[in-house]
């Protein structure tokens, strides 16, 4: 029986040495979980904080876009009403020399004005 404790005793011994570098090796494969989770939330975080930046941001420039398009369509009529009103003025002295030149051309002819 002594040889066979022995041999048991052995393989016990074995199995314990086998059990505590499992252990170790276990405890550091969790410490590098931890790590890398760690890692991981915190890249999270931060690429949650950048994407709610970068909304923001896009919210501020639509913001902007919409006004400076409201700004852009205000000038558009602006432009056009300016535009209209340049138009007429200018075929309104257009009409007033067509009948100057009529009066000074009928002036001429006439033997009281020269």
């Amino acid at each position: 029986m002594t040889a066979e404790k022995e041999s048991v005793d052995a393989e016990n011994a074995q199995l314990k040495e086998t059990l505590a570098a499992t252990e170790a090796q276990v405890a550091a494969l969790s410490e590098e979980l931890e790590q890398k989770t760690s890692t991981a939330t915190e890249k999270e975080q931060q690429m949650t904080a950048e994407k709610e930046s970068v909304d923001a941001e896009n919210a501020q420039l639509k913001e902007t876009l919409a006004a400076t398009e409201a700004q852009v369509a205000a000038l558009s009529e602006e432009l056009e009403q300016k535009t209209s009103t340049a138009t007429e003025k200018e075929q309104q002295m257009t009409a007033e020399k067509e009948s100057v030149d009529a009066e000074n051309s009928a002036a001429e002819g006439d033997p009281c004005c020269h």
